[in-house]
C-alpha cells in the first residue's frame, strides 16, 4: 500500500504541535460533520471567493495545500467552528459525546 505525500506530512509532524495540519477528514471530525457534509461546504465556500461573496460562517480558505488537498491549521478551524456554533451552525456532538451523555 503506497503512503500519500499527506500522510508523509502527517506521520513526520505528529511529534510537533506548532506544524499541525488538518485535512478535510479532520476538519469534518473536529466540526461534527460528516464527510460529504464537508466537502459541499468546502466546494460552496470556494465558490462563495471566487465571486466575492464570502459568508461570515463559510469554511476559511485553506492555510496550504499538499498536492491538490486542502489543509488548515487548527486555529483556523477552531474560530471557524466557533463563529459558526454563534451563528447556530454547529455540528453534531462526536459519538464518543453522545454515548456518554447517554449512560448513567
Amino acid at each position: 500500500m503506497s503512503t500519500t505525500t499527506y500522510e508523509r506530512i502527517k506521520r513526520t509532524n505528529s511529534n510537533h504541535d506548532d506544524l499541525k495540519i488538518l485535512d478535510t477528514n479532520d476538519v469534518a471530525k473536529m466540526a461534527g460533520l460528516q464527510i460529504g457534509s464537508m466537502r459541499v461546504l468546502s466546494a460552496r465556500a470556494r465558490d462563495r471567493r471566487a465571486v466575492g461573496q464570502s459568508l461570515v460562517t463559510d469554511l476559511p480558505a485553506p492555510d496550504g495545500y499538499v498536492g491538490r488537498s486542502p489543509i488548515w491549521k487548527p486555529e483556523t478551524i477552531q474560530e471557524w467552528i466557533e463563529v459558526r456554533s454563534e451563528y447556530g451552525l454547529a455540528g453534531r456532538p462526536p459519538k464518543s459525546a453522545k454515548r456518554s451523555a447517554g449512560k448513567k
